[in-house]
């Protein structure tokens, strides 16, 4: 993202060299570490109704539907695609353009890396995967311009995603008229530490 973000449009930010701003709606000061995350939350906890927090404003990665995928629609874009597509020589402003994207605020950058952060999470692999000369091996041959974010950055990331994520789920949840809860034990393989998880069962708009 490129200069001040949106959600500082809800904010009166404080004077220069202190963290955190006013709510323009109920006038609570909120505290900030360094980015917009702990401002989003209070919008989305105390003014649920303000629509200017989506999935896009978030960040939030979504979770691809595997299973509802048809190959042969896949299999017939692709040779559609590839009987009628020319190749074109890139101007040198796109070729600065593709390489500025790339870059720390480049948006083909904030993609790869949300994409890292969503495999991190999905399969349960270890932080310090960004860490690994093999995985920093291939992201060199599929985008030679990317440069791999540290380990702290994506623990920041995970975090934020799922300071965001939990408080969606809860606005979600007062909203259940009837809760359904079951127990179960999970043992985590990596760490081999045991859990007792609770799964609630709802009704929510009809689905």
């Amino acid at each position: 993202m490129s200069g001040k973000s949106d959600i500082w449009n809800h904010f009166i930010k404080k004077d220069l060299g202190a963290l955190g701003g006013t709510c323009k709606y109920c006038h609570q000061e909120v505290k900030t570490k360094g980015n917009t995350t702990n401002l989003r939350n209070h919008l989305l906890r105390r003014h649920p109704t303000i629509k200017t927090v989506d999935d896009t404003t978030l960040d939030i990665v979504p979770v691809p539907d595997l299973q509802n995928v048809d190959n042969s629609d896949t299999e017939s874009v692709a040779s559609s695609t590839a009987s009628t597509s020319v190749l074109k020589q890139q101007t040198l402003t796109s070729c600065l353009t593709n390489i500025k994207s790339f870059g720390d605020n480049g948006v083909k950058r904030g993609q790869i890396t949300n994409e890292i952060v969503f495999m991190i999470a999905k399969d349960g692999l270890p932080l310090n995967t960004v860490e690994k000369t093999g995985f920093n091996y291939l992201m060199k041959v599929v985008a030679p311009l990317y440069k791999v974010p540290a380990r702290t950055t994506i623990t920041h990331m995970i975090d934020d995603k799922y300071d965001i994520l939990s408080t969606q789920l809860k606005l979600k949840i007062q909203e259940v008229e009837a809760l359904s809860l079951t127990a179960d034990v999970w043992t985590d393989s990596h760490n081999s530490q045991s859990y007792l998880v609770l799964t609630g069962h709802c009704i929510y708009e009809n689905k």
